[in-house]
């Protein structure tokens, strides 16, 4: 087995990304086995979360899948386990909340029709709320918008995006005020934001706003769709917005000179 350590810039291709899971789902299901929720809270400390995944092991008890976290000195660890039919899940999960690692327990069986956790709420990013919303439903809700206000719906979208764009560099900035200490680093950070919010896979390349140089490669556009023609209006407004603050300049524009949904093999943007 290869051993590989990545590198800041892990610039991987389309094909070696994994797919986040974002939301914890339990999906499929085979017979002869019953299916749980775990909520454990455990010590902060090495070692903890190997003592509880050993005592499943030991058990014959699969992990399908989870998220590991934690809260000031505790650690969290939200689970869906896999239980042969034959085992007391009830006896393992008495010996796992007997561990000295563990403060507390609870969990939960997992009907047919259960597909979400049952623990988490709400969704959350730093201490804001968030809220999650599939391609379908996004494209549903351009759609009306254009449907309704036509070229005016445009103008909409646009400037939804620039305000969003705006008010998360403004985030970013009094979040991680150590952190980014050059327009490289902010830079880097809306690279990273573009792909873990599913909004696509952006490149710098070579951009100079003062000189208006340069161009912005999104791969995987959020709002591309094989049914609608129209552009990125959305997104060139996100872009611009968190560009104006990076570089304080509100005099930043930017223009879609190529669009996926029009048949190019990405969404480009230049500067005017």
């Amino acid at each position: 087995m290869e051993l590989q350590m990545c590198d800041k810039s892990l610039n991987l291709k389309k094909s070696e990304y994994l797919r986040n899971r974002f939301l914890i789902i339990l999906e499929e299901r085979r017979p002869g086995y019953t299916y749980y929720e775990l909520l454990v809270f455990l010590s902060n400390v090495v070692g903890a979360l190997y003592m509880v995944t050993r005592k499943l092991a030991e058990a014959e008890i699969n992990i399908l899948m989870g998220m590991h976290t934690h809260h000031k000195e505790e650690g969290i660890w939200i689970s869906f386990i896999e239980v042969p039919e034959s085992v007391s899940v009830e006896k393992t999960l008495e010996e796992i909340s007997s561990l000295n690692v563990v403060s507390g327990l609870k969990y939960q069986k997992m009907e047919r029709a259960d597909i979400f956790d049952k623990f988490l709420f709400p969704l959350s990013l730093f201490d804001r709320r968030m809220v999650a919303i599939t391609d379908y439903m996004y494209h549903s809700l351009k759609k009306a918008i254009m449907d309704v206000l036509k070229s005016g719906g445009e103008t909409m979208m646009y400037m939804q995006g620039q305000s969003l764009g705006e008010g998360a560099i403004n985030v970013f900035k009094e979040r991680f005020r150590e952190e980014l200490t050059s327009e490289e680093d902010a830079l880097h950070l809306v690279k990273d934001t573009f792909r873990a919010f599913g909004w696509g896979i952006i490149e710098f390349q070579g951009i100079n706003p003062r000189a208006k140089t340069g161009s912005i490669i999104i791969d995987e556009s959020m709002e591309y769709t094989e049914s609608s023609k129209i552009k990125c209006h959305f997104l060139r407004g996100l872009v611009t917005g968190a560009l104006r603050k990076i570089f304080n300049d509100e005099t930043i524009k930017l223009v879609e000179v190529k669009c996926k949904s029009e048949g190019a093999p990405y969404c480009e943007f230049q500067f005017v």
